[in-house]
């Protein structure tokens, strides 16, 4: 993958706003906050709307290959597989970057390939993971605004 052959598209048969937007994040209707960057680039859910933390991501595509980018200076960053089943924002062309799935019907993010979906275990403040597959009560919705 590189940065030059990533192109905003649609997201299944949604036509995706341009530019960057926050994820808010959702556990069935109770919005819990949006999807932020640790210092270390793992993946968590951040409560206040105000704060610099919280992630600003765009679709983007490299053929059908579909990615969630993450604004981050000097280069974007991905979301992908860290450590630990966690979720993390890696580098194009590095690890821990993953092709995803966004599920229209339910509004969820899942690994390409399998059926493993995001999840924060805590809610608000939680870091966040990836299921195994099954549904553990706290798999997120993501919505950008």
């Amino acid at each position: 993958m590189s940065n030059s052959a990533l192109q905003e598209n649609k997201v299944n048969s949604l036509t995706v706003p341009s530019g960057y937007h926050r994820v808010a994040c959702y556990i069935g209707s109770e919005k819990i906050g949006y999807l932020a960057c640790s210092w270390d680039n793992f993946v968590y859910i951040e409560k206040d709307a105000n704060s610099g933390k919280i992630a600003s991501c765009k679709w983007c595509f490299d053929n059908s290959r579909r990615y969630l980018e993450k604004a981050t200076a000097p280069f974007d960053r991905f979301l992908g597989t860290g450590s630990n089943s966690s979720a993390g924002w890696g580098l194009a062309g590095g690890g821990y970057v993953s092709e995803v799935v966004y599920n229209e019907a339910d509004h969820t993010i899942s690994l390409a390939g399998t059926n493993q979906k995001l999840y924060a275990p805590n809610g608000t403040g939680s870091w966040v993971y990836w299921t195994n597959g099954n549904d553990n009560g706290t798999i997120i919705k993501c919505i950008l605004e």
